[in-house]
């Protein structure tokens, strides 16, 4: 199957941490260190997103498409070591996509995660506020 993700992207099946300390499997999207893995959350009338971190099988970001997923992959890949664990200050990975152009657009349904877009900013609409 072709990635519509760019380059570097491949399907496969990937294992993916739940709530509730169990792990189940699930086809993904996956480069280096990430999964992107289209799941349905319980209680929600959509498909997400999740943004995987293959080596301790977690969630680092859910997004409304795998598209963006990948984009917040791209952002993230360069800022750390990813080979075998999420960086300890994660908060420097979501300044980064907040600087990058994604913003939270809510929160999934029924799951109460926040779910990340891309809207990047034009600089001429900041300008117009302040």
């Amino acid at each position: 199957m072709k990635s519509k993700l760019g380059r570097g992207w491949r399907s496969d099946i990937i294992k993916v941490a739940c709530a509730d300390n169990e792990t189940h499997m699930d086809l993904a999207w996956v480069r280096r260190s990430f999964g992107i893995a289209e799941i349905h959350t319980e209680g929600s009338s959509r498909y997400y997103s999740y943004l995987i971190h293959l080596p301790t099988t977690q969630s680092i970001g859910v997004f409304l498409d795998a598209e963006t997923a990948a984009r917040a992959a791209d952002v993230a890949e360069p800022l750390a070591d990813w080979t075998e664990c999420v960086p300890h200050d994660f908060a420097s990975i979501l300044r980064a996509w907040v600087g990058a152009g994604f913003c939270g657009s809510g929160l999934v349904e029924g799951g109460g995660d926040l779910v990340w877009r891309f809207a990047p900013v034009d600089p001429e609409e900041v300008l117009k506020v302040a």
